[in-house]
């Protein structure tokens, strides 16, 4: 398809800041509302008529994302390239190389992109998005001259940029003249792309989208925090049942045979999926999210509660995430303000990380069990398949 445009969707990491939410599922095929990470990034290329080809690097269960997505999307022709090597960015591009025809635009497959962001880019020939951000050390930099790069900085502590490169890109094959280099970590990256088309004196466009037109999916909070705006955009439907003296306030959707028993209270935005049962008496707060199969009371705010989740009791659940086929204690608390109003510090891959948030509950993987009357401490992680103890305090991950 010579005279179309390409998209490879890098999709191949095996994303360890997500513990335990990628111990067992690829980080693109975690759920966000009624869709998942990746199908909604290839929802936004469906929108794109120049659009009708996607390469997929695929790596880390691998088997996972081809039988989800299969070979074709709507109107797109899917493609999987295979990243045997967990060698950076640049490594999974040049994986690519004897599927480019010409033009191609690439796209992290854990973030969330906005069509309209993605037809910017493709206006120009060479072309980097990017985002202003308020501590520039903490990303690679770029810096431009009237829409021109002038050079990327990784991590740069005195920086005359705030603009963050976002990951995504628009080349052309003409880039594989150029043979990358490994990092000191023994990683190609992307980048080193850009660098050379700067040197060799093509322009490279740079882009700026505004807040919240790019999600990065990086760690837990931040899956929540994606979850929390793509609720905010709903459409407010009642599908299911609601019986008697249920009060409603807000934009809420209830699926297909899903029922919300009497006497609960909701408040809007609340997104419940299909064959859900809302227990009597639950006062479900602004930022509810509960997926298919789910069987939930108690209070809940904003938090996601995944499929098939059975927190029938009277519990509390906020600021977290509950896996797939969780039971949930009566009782069970996961605290979410500490008492002295600081931010919230995690464990992510053994070393301790300030989460910036004031407000952090608890992230539970798949199938955990917790015993009547269990305390989680803010911003705990507990693994897949694990059980706490009746009226168990949670102060330290369980892995």
């Amino acid at each position: 398809m010579p005279n179309k445009t390409q998209a490879i969707i890098l999709a191949a990491g095996s994303s360890t800041r997500m513990w335990p939410f990628t111990l067992h599922t690829p980080k693109p095929l975690l759920s966000i509302i009624n869709t998942t990470i990746l199908e909604y990034t290839l929802n936004q290329l469906l929108e794109i008529p120049d659009i009708e080809e996607v390469i997929i690097v695929v790596g880390f269960f691998k088997e996972q994302i081809i039988d989800k997505i299969g070979n074709n999307y709507g109107r797109l022709n899917i493609e999987y390239v295979i990243q045997e090597t967990a060698n950076g960015t640049g490594g999974a591009i040049v994986c690519c190389k004897d599927f480019i025809h010409d033009r191609f635009l690439v796209l992290n497959g854990d973030d969330l992109y906005t069509a309209s962001d993605i037809i910017r880019c493709l206006r120009f020939d060479y072309c980097i998005a990017t985002i202003e951000v308020a501590d520039p050390s903490l990303w690679g930099i770029v810096t431009e001259n009237n829409g021109l790069v002038e050079s990327i900085i990784e991590k740069p502590i005195n920086s005359p940029s705030r603009k963050a490169n976002i990951g995504l890109y628009v080349f052309d094959k003409n880039i594989f003249k150029h043979e990358l280099i490994k990092t000191e970590r023994g990683e190609y990256e992307i980048t080193d792309y850009i660098q050379h088309l700067l040197t060799n004196g093509f322009f490279v466009n740079c882009i700026t989208v505004s807040e919240n037109s790019w999600l990065p999916i990086g760690n837990p909070w931040q899956y929540l925090d994606a979850c929390q705006y793509l609720l905010e955009k709903i459409t407010p439907e009642i599908k299911g049942t609601v019986e008697s003296n249920v009060n409603i306030n807000g934009a809420v959707y209830l699926g297909n045979n899903s029922t919300i028993k009497s006497f609960s209270y909701i408040e809007g935005p609340v997104y419940i999926g299909d064959n859900c049962i809302i227990a009597p008496h639950a006062h479900l707060r602004p930022g509810t999210i509960i997926m298919d199969g789910s069987h939930v009371g108690g209070e809940i705010t904003r938090s996601l509660i995944l499929k098939n989740v059975k927190a029938k009791h009277q519990c509390y659940i906020g600021n977290s995430i509950i896996g797939n086929n969780c039971n949930i204690g009566a009782g069970t608390i996961t605290a979410d303000l500490r008492n002295d109003d600081k931010n919230h510090v995690t464990v992510i891959k053994g070393k301790k990380v300030d989460t910036q948030k004031r407000k952090l509950g608890a992230f539970l993987g798949d199938e955990v069990k917790t015993g009547i009357g269990t305390l989680i401490y803010p911003g705990r992680k507990i693994w897949p398949m694990k059980c706490t103890a009746p009226g168990e305090i949670v102060r330290v991950d369980i892995v």
